[in-house]
C-alpha cells in the first residue's frame, strides 16, 4: 500500500496548493498544482523532485510564520495559536520527506535502478 506512506506528502501539497491560491498567485499555484504528478513517475528523479519541492514547502510555512508573528505582535495580537497551528504544518510538511527513504518507496522510485 504505497498510498499509505504517501499520504504525508500528498496532504502537504494540498495544503500547499491553498496557500499559494489564498496569496493569488496563478503560477505558484500552477506549480503546487504539477508537482503532485511527480508522485506518479516510478523514477528516482521525480522522488528527488518531490523530496526538495516539499522542503522549499517546509521553508515556505516557516516563512510565513515568521511575517504573520510579525504582524500579529505589531498589532498587539496573541501570537501563540497561530505559532503552533503554522509549527505544526511547517513540521508536517518537513517530516513528510521521511517516507521517501523507507524502503518500501525506495523500491517503488527505482533506486538503485535509475
Amino acid at each position: 500500500m504505497i498510498i499509505v506512506f504517501l499520504l504525508p506528502a500528498i496532504l502537504s501539497f494540498v495544503l500547499m496548493a491553498a496557500h499559494c491560491f489564498r496569496m493569488g498567485s496563478p503560477v505558484l499555484i500552477l506549480i503546487a498544482l504539477i508537482i503532485p504528478l511527480f508522485l506518479f513517475v516510478r523514477k528516482k528523479w521525480a522522488a528527488r523532485i518531490l523530496q526538495i519541492y516539499l522542503l522549499i514547502t517546509a521553508v515556505e510555512w516557516l516563512r510565513t510564520l515568521f511575517n504573520l508573528m510579525e504582524i500579529y505582535k505589531r498589532e498587539g495580537m496573541d501570537w501563540s495559536r497561530l505559532a503552533v497551528i503554522l509549527g505544526l504544518v511547517t513540521a508536517f510538511t518537513f517530516f513528510s520527506i521521511l517516507p521517501f527513504f523507507s524502503s518500501r518507496l525506495k523500491k517503488y522510485y527505482s533506486f538503485g535502478n535509475g
